[in-house]
């Protein structure tokens, strides 16, 4: 049989090639894909076989969203700065790609400072003119103070007229693994020499014949643990996809398996 289905976060059963936004998950504190695999044995078979022709070709586009945008894959604190400045707060520093405002003129021009502490630096460290699209600022930090000025001149810029941040977000630390309920909870990874997703993750890479090896290991490990007794007679598998930050997935999956008991 060839395994090109999974649920998803509690999802109805899809194809698993296509592109998914990775998650965040508060317990580690990373961004994650779970796949739910089920896999039929009958109860007949006492072993998995991984078949050499598995394919999964991953890739991780550069991820834009809204951070201010209601379900954002990870969200911004916004706080009103003084009279006239907004101060925008991220869990780890992000690149603030774009900077939208409500009712702003596309002549106004968006300053970012830096904050120390709980001061704010005297001088921008990058700014632009809004446009129709908002400031493209690209500018990276923790904390960010904006203030907006037209003609010159301050306008008070408060957290009410924010329309949108848009944040700018690459692959990182990428994790590749297995989970195998039926031995535990325990995430099986590949190591970082399986591929260049690992440490390129914008690369489009086919991790396939590390996937296969790492699927037999863990197979293996539970037909061990059965000690000749047959399988369950439905199998349930986890594809594990992390990143530590928000991320978006591209992949390509043609997994093979054989039962050798001669069910499939």
């Amino acid at each position: 049989m060839e395994v090109t289905h999974g649920t998803s976060a509690g999802s109805a059963l899809a194809a698993l090639t296509g592109d998914w936004t990775l998650t965040h998950n508060a317990a580690t504190n990373r961004f994650e894909r779970r796949f739910s695999l089920l896999l039929p044995t009958a109860g007949i078979s006492d072993a998995l076989r991984w078949q050499p022709g598995t394919d999964c070709t991953l890739s991780f586009p550069t991820f834009d969203y809204d951070a201010h945008a209601a379900g954002a894959p990870e969200a911004v604190q916004l706080t009103n700065s003084g009279s006239d400045a907004v101060q925008l707060t991220f869990p780890f520093a992000r690149t603030l790609l774009r900077f939208k405002v409500s009712g702003a003129q596309s002549t106004d021009v968006i300053e970012a400072r830096r904050v120390d502490g709980n001061v704010v630096t005297e001088d921008a460290f990058a700014h632009a003119n809004h446009g129709s699209a908002g400031a493209p600022l690209n500018a990276t930090d923790v904390r960010l103070v904006l203030r907006q000025k037209r003609a010159g001149a301050a306008i008070a810029l408060r957290t009410t007229t924010v329309a949108e941040v848009l944040v700018r977000s690459s692959a990182a630390n990428v994790r590749v693994g297995v989970v195998l309920p039926a031995l535990g909870n325990d995430v099986f990874s590949l190591s970082p020499d399986a591929g260049a997703v690992l440490s390129t993750p914008a690369s489009v890479t086919n991790l396939g014949a590390a996937l296969a090896a790492l699927l037999q290991s863990v197979s293996d490990r539970l037909t061990d643990s059965l000690g000749g007794e047959t399988l369950p007679a439905t199998l349930a598998l986890t594809l594990v996809i992390e990143s530590d930050t928000p991320t978006r997935l591209a992949w390509l999956a043609h997994i093979p398996v054989v039962f050798p008991a001669g069910t499939y």
